[in-house]
């Protein structure tokens, strides 16, 4: 009987050990589980913890080619908000992927420039340092012109870009350009984006000749910001002839405003508008400054060269009349959207298209017969 009772206490003994152990066993495994949950969290927050919003500044016609740009980085999370800001999440490993590629990008523009011997053929070499706040353009003294410089606006764009997407915030964005005597290393000229109205608006010797003492006008269009280029594909069967073409004031012939165009190609011209005085007409002396920076313009399906800033949405439409064939004025463009430039209706040949105010400028030097 003894032998029978002690065995039994064996028995539950060894029961109760094996629920414990059971116990402990599952207590284990919940931690575990538990605590590879909260790691697999933790590691979602940290592949996810880099955040960069772009504002549309930066965004405007770009933002295909940045949604692009992103997704082959591998960025997970792209939206926009309601004013056309676009915000990024992404891992740090995929944010220096997307840097990486936007260099890559900047060095296809660097060699398209460098190919581009009519526009830049002063141009020798061009670099750049590692965060993208500086570039130096060699360039050949005896052929470089003040023209050329209208590059500077293309690296402004890129370098901010770089910056912005590499979390600079929006108000420290500066992007360098250094203009360099390639032989003696001497600078030139530099320019800046921050102070857009630095570069000087391309002209004639012959028909621009600025007294010492000449009023400048301010430079407040040039100041805002009017990113948007982009090279078009849809060839124009009627290019603009690369010329100046001039707008005058219906109550003052003395003051004027000049487009400046020069073509790309068949799709694409660069253009900008200055503002003009006749200052002396009998000594012919002359003032000329810019009011509207450099950019691009494309060709479009609808008949329309085309130009979509954040500030401005301009048109173009080149019409070769029939007095062409006496005069240079019948080959004119016009133009539409200026209105925060300049008053329309207070210049000749003002006319609407789309509800759109815009004027005829017609080919001339200003204040030529």
């Amino acid at each position: 009987m003894k032998k029978r009772i002690l065995s039994i206490l064996l028995v539950t003994a060894m029961v109760f050990s094996l629920n414990a152990c059971s116990s402990k066993k599952s207590t284990d495994l919940n931690n575990t589980v538990s605590k590879s949950a909260d790691y697999a969290a933790s590691e979602k927050k940290e592949e996810l913890s880099v955040e960069i919003t772009l504002t549309d500044a930066f965004v405007g016609d770009d933002e295909d080619a940045l949604n692009e740009e992103a997704q082959n980085a591998g960025v997970e999370e792209i939206t926009k908000s309601q004013k056309g800001y676009i915000t990024m999440k992404m891992t740090k490993q995929t944010h220096e992927k997307l840097l990486t590629q936007i260099k890559t990008r900047i060095n296809k523009r660097i060699e398209e420039i460098l190919a581009d011997k009519v526009s830049y053929s002063s141009f020798d070499s061009i670099s750049y340092n590692e965060n993208v706040t500086e570039f130096l353009i060699n360039v050949d003294s005896a052929s470089y012109e003040d023209s050329q410089s209208s590059a500077a606006s293309v690296f402004y764009r890129e370098g901010n870009l770089y910056q912005a997407l590499n979390k600079v915030p929006e108000e420290n964005l500066k992007t360098v350009v250094n203009f360099v005597d390639k032989d003696t290393g001497e600078i030139i000229k530099t320019l800046d984006s921050t102070m857009p109205e630095s570069i000087n608006a391309p002209v004639q010797a012959e028909v621009i000749n600025k007294p010492a003492q000449a009023k400048k006008y301010p430079q407040q269009a040039a100041q805002a910001d009017m990113s948007g280029d982009y090279i078009g594909n849809i060839p124009c069967p009627l290019p603009p002839e690369n010329s100046t073409y001039t707008l005058y004031k219906t109550d003052n012939p003395h003051e004027a405003i000049v487009l400046y165009v020069e073509n790309i190609d068949n799709a694409n011209f660069r253009f900008y508008f200055t503002k003009a005085l006749l200052l002396d007409p009998v000594n012919e002396t002359k003032q000329e400054d810019i009011i509207f920076m450099p950019h691009i313009a494309h060709y479009t399906s609808s008949g329309y060269y085309e130009y979509i800033g954040r500030d401005y949405h301009l048109y173009f439409k080149y019409i070769v009349t029939p007095e062409a064939a006496e005069t240079p004025y019948g080959y004119t463009i016009e133009v539409y959207g200026l209105d925060k430039l300049f008053v329309p209706t207070e210049y000749d040949f003002s006319i609407q298209y789309q509800n759109m105010w815009g004027n005829t400028f017609r080919m001339n030097v200003p204040f030529t017969a």
